[in-house]
């Protein structure tokens, strides 16, 4: 009965693979914010900034599949 405790222990495994999304969460809002300032030094649009901000969390909810998650 051992080998069926096996896989319960492969459970705190998965703690692991949050820093990994901690990584994609930073690279978002950093994505978010190069994107402004690319927006302002172009033309200073704020709809732009937002809609990059949007857009990028848009794709990163597709790519992620985990749902909306808060800045």
């Amino acid at each position: 009965m051992g080998k069926h405790l096996d896989p319960v222990e492969t459970l705190p495994e998965a703690p692991p693979y949050r820093p990994s999304r901690n990584r994609l969460y930073k690279w978002k809002k950093n994505f978010c914010v190069v994107f402004g300032a690319y927006s302002l030094a172009v033309g200073g649009f704020d709809e732009l900034r937002t809609w990059g901000c949007q857009h990028s969390t848009f794709l990163y909810d597709i790519f992620m599949r985990l749902g909306k998650m808060p800045w």
